[in-house]
């Protein structure tokens, strides 16, 4: 009865404990495939923030009767209010603060589907340096366009159809 009960205390096999350690490693493998940051859903989620904001945007130029625009180059973007005879930049707003890009340095391309109304502000904003521009319009009538934003050899397309409706679509 003895050599019974010390079998009991003996400790684990070690068979139990390679067993244990496959284990472990396994789950430490997922976890850091996890934690990996994804450059596509980094510039999906830059995406979906803009069309949230770009969406925001429309309506308080509406609400505030002021034209806003927004203003982006490769490393990140802001938007900006029309005050009288100048263009502030919106930095005490907590929803249109200036913002860098969560997927880094980007490309930006932006196509005015719409000839009549363009969708680059022309009143101060343009894109001369190599930015690009966007004017939400207090009468709330903006040309439809498609801005591509593309990094890491990934790109994205944030929609317009003109009328205050904005989507995300997957890149070429």
């Amino acid at each position: 009865m003895s050599s019974s009960i010390k079998r009991l205390h003996a400790g684990y096999t070690l068979v139990e404990l390679l067993v244990v350690l496959v284990v472990l490693g396994i789950m430490l493998g997922l976890v850091s495939l996890s934690a990996a940051p994804d450059p596509r859903a980094r510039l999906n989620r830059d995406a979906e923030r803009l069309e949230a904001l770009f969406a925001l945007a429309a309506e308080e130029a509406q609400l505030r009767g002021r034209p806003i625009a927004w203003r982006a180059d490769e490393n990140g973007y802001a938007f900006w209010m029309r005050d009288g005879t100048q263009w502030n930049v919106m930095d005490r707003d907590a929803q249109f603060k200036p913002r860098a890009w969560d997927a880094g340095p980007v490309r930006l391309t932006l196509a005015s589907n719409d000839a009549s109304r363009p969708a680059v502000n022309s009143s101060g904003h343009g894109a001369a340096d190599g930015g690009t521009s966007l004017a939400f319009p207090r009468d709330g009538l903006q040309a439809a366009f498609v801005l591509a934003i593309e990094a890491d050899g990934n790109s994205v397309l944030l929609k317009s159809d003109g009328v205050g409706r904005y989507w995300v679509e997957p890149g070429a």
